[in-house]
């Protein structure tokens, strides 16, 4: 058992993305720019352990961090809760980034910073409709799908797949980013990418440069191009982390825009401003 908690803990800094696809979209930048913004998370290097140790780890990785998906200790401070469930589903547009904090989870833990994994909202069918997006090609295999609930596309473990708010919400915190990128055009291209993903395995190597896996921050970086999602190149590959993303959506005059935080604790949950946020993230760096 040791041994696997030690493969755990050196594969823990690369499990730190999300879902995308295509090939060597951005470049790597090693992550906001150190400018002495209390939001440059770059003021502590996520490199833990030693490359060597990383390149071992490397052929086992998918089994290991299979292991490491399943283990749980308890449910989301925001699971089941149908006041928070309610706020989010009031607040989400289509193609909002979700970021969310999972600590009761144990890849929550081993994973540097505050957020853990991303999400992508699709859209409701009836804010589908009203963009005149309902219809479209890519959109048409899944409505069944999206009017059932499932109106998130995530990859995980099991791959690229459509999930509903009440398995993203079992969680802790959910932060809510907004593309500042709007128009039809723009959102049908989009949508009809991340569903063409559906099915795509998931990349237990975080490599954001490949494009044959991919894991749930990757999906948003390759798909969504135009936010500019930074990156950080890693034990020798390119990783796009979520509190990377979460940064870029809490610095003014980016193309990720503020619009929700939910905290979630042992004694309830908060409607929590922007700078709460800042605050959480930046708390966390500093540990």
């Amino acid at each position: 058992m040791s041994v696997w908690w030690r493969t755990a803990a050196v594969l823990g800094p690369l499990l730190l993305g999300g879902c995308a696809h295509g090939a060597g979209q951005g470049k790597a930048n090693d992550g906001p720019e150190c400018s002495g913004d209390p939001l440059a998370a770059c003021t502590r290097q996520p490199e833990r352990y030693p490359d060597l140790l990383v390149g071992l780890a490397d052929p086992v990785a998918p089994l290991v961090g299979r292991t490491i998906a399943q283990v749980r200790f308890r449910k989301g401070y925001l699971a089941a809760d149908e006041a928070a469930q309610g706020l989010l589903a009031a607040k989400l547009q289509p193609l909002d980034v979700v970021l969310v904090s999972s600590k009761g989870r144990l890849t929550g833990n081993v994973i540097p910073g505050l957020f853990t994994h991303t999400v992508v909202h699709l859209g409701s069918e009836a804010q589908l409709k009203r963009l005149g997006l309902w219809n479209s090609r890519g959109i048409k295999p899944y409505q069944a799908e999206i009017s059932a609930g499932k109106s998130f596309i995530e990859s995980d473990r099991k791959g690229v797949h459509l999930s509903s708010i009440e398995q993203v919400i079992d969680t802790d915190r959910v932060l809510v980013l907004r593309p500042r990128i709007r128009g039809s055009a723009w959102m049908r291209k989009s949508l009809c990418g991340l569903l063409g993903h559906v099915g795509s395995r998931f990349d237990f190597r975080f490599d954001a440069g490949e494009s044959d896996r991919l894991y749930c921050s990757e999906l948003a970086f390759h798909v969504l191009p135009e936010l500019d999602l930074p990156v950080r190149h890693l034990y020798g590959r390119d990783v796009v982390l979520p509190d990377d993303i979460a940064a870029t959506g809490l610095t003014p005059r980016t193309r990720l825009a503020f619009a929700l935080y939910i905290s979630g604790g042992p004694e309830g949950w908060t409607n929590a401003p922007r700078r709460t946020a800042v605050s959480d993230l930046v708390a966390q760096w500093r540990k």
